[in-house]
């Protein structure tokens, strides 16, 4: 007789996280939301450490600004009064705090922030070459 081994999945019961779709969405919503504070905060640290070229940073940043600032509206529909409020409630406030600074404070890349001129810009640009041509 062979034995069957089990497996930690068939051995504890599933639990459900929702009722229905609308409960479905938003946790969907709120896992987006968590995991654009965690890929924000790893690209912080990776820029930190100057493992990123400042366009590729510049770019990345700016895309997860973008999709924050789609997807926090969304927290009115659960019980988090906002994003700070949804970070605090699952102890996510130390893990992601270049993270919160980037998205709730300052809302804009770091390169923008200390005016690094070395990320090109092609319409800021023109617009400087017209106006000095004038």
């Amino acid at each position: 007789m062979t034995e069957r081994k089990t497996t930690t999945a068939e051995t504890k019961p599933r639990i459900k996280l929702y009722e229905n779709a609308r409960d479905r969405r938003a946790i969907e919503e709120l896992a987006d939301l968590y995991a654009i504070f965690k890929a924000t905060e790893h690209l912080e640290v990776s820029y930190a450490r100057d493992a990123i070229s400042k366009e590729a940073y510049t770019d990345a940043c700016s895309e997860l600004i973008t999709q924050f600032k789609t997807v926090e509206p969304t927290l009115k529909q659960t019980p988090h009064a906002n994003a700070t409020a949804f970070l605090e409630y699952y102890n996510a406030t130390t893990e992601c705090t270049r993270a919160m600074r980037r998205l709730l404070q300052d809302g804009v890349p770091a390169t923008v922030v200390h005016q690094d001129h070395s990320v090109s810009n092609n319409s800021q640009a023109v617009v400087v070459a017209e106006t000095v041509s004038t």
